[in-house]
């Protein structure tokens, strides 16, 4: 496989995107030097090939899509999260009924891998008509080049933000990875709403991996990343996951409320 090498020195995220995606299409590969996207050199999951001819350079050679369903290692780790946790479950399930009444769970059309629909399940957090009202303070309150997300939202409750804080909500996305829908770690699965933001080609290459709970996006400092940005950790991650990183990025992602 011929590798390309970025030698543009502006460190443009979108550039190395555009740059990927042309690659790609060609059936080569990416090696992008250490020290020209500072993005990849903050990441510490992310590490330079030590030999060869392209030492010094992040290498990618393609994106890993892997099965469509989940696998059994993924599968049986899932189901021991979920018994595991299932008094938390219960307890988070109850609280929102005594607190915040019916529905108890969340559900809202995500794009998962190839941008197939499917339902996320989440622990309510918010008021019952939140949706509709979720496209005039998206219309108010949006970040540009950012996944709308508005810091102390009115639509949420009190125990909604107890329960976002800790991560809590997050729990039931335990059974979409049970009906492969999602896997543990992957690229974060965005709603309608935000899909405005796919503005080039090359951003829809996030699309091509199953979406995951968590993921590279997630352990880095996500509220200041562009969408071109979290993307890019995106397509790295595509092209680079192993049980290994996947390990790692769960680990990481453990302290992430606590640390809020």
């Amino acid at each position: 496989m011929e590798i390309r090498v970025y030698k543009s020195a502006s460190g443009s995220v979108r550039e190395l995107l555009e740059f990927i995606c042309r690659a790609f299409n060609d059936n080569s590969g990416v090696a992008v030097p250490a020290g020209v996207v500072p993005l990849l050199d903050s990441c510490e999951l992310l590490r330079p090939v030590c030999s060869g001819e392209h030492a010094g350079c992040y290498v990618l050679t393609g994106i890993r899509v892997g099965s469509r369903k989940t696998s059994a290692a993924e599968c049986c780790l899932a189901s021991v999260a979920i018994l595991f946790l299932a008094p938390v479950l219960l307890l988070t399930a109850l609280l929102v009924l005594i607190f915040d009444g019916r529905p108890i769970l969340f559900r809202q059309v995500r794009y998962g891998l190839d941008g197939a629909e499917f339902k996320i399940l989440k622990f309510r957090t918010m008021i019952v008509n939140s949706e509709n009202l979720h496209g005039l303070m998206q219309c108010f309150f949006s970040r540009g080049e950012r996944p709308f997300k508005m810091h102390g939202d009115p639509r949420v409750t009190a125990l909604g933000r107890l329960l976002r804080k800790s991560c809590l909500d997050e729990l039931p996305q335990l059974f979409n990875v049970l009906r492969s829908e999602m896997r543990l770690c992957g690229p974060r699965p965005l709603p309608e709403s935000d899909s405005h933001l796919y503005t080039v080609a090359a951003h829809h290459l996030r699309l091509r991996g199953r979406p995951g709970i968590t993921g590279l996006w997630q352990i880095s400092d996500r509220d200041r990343l562009t969408f071109d940005e979290m993307c890019l950790l995106d397509i790295c991650y595509l092209c680079l996951n192993s049980p290994a990183m996947d390990m790692k990025i769960i680990l990481q992602t453990l302290p992430v409320p606590f640390l809020s």
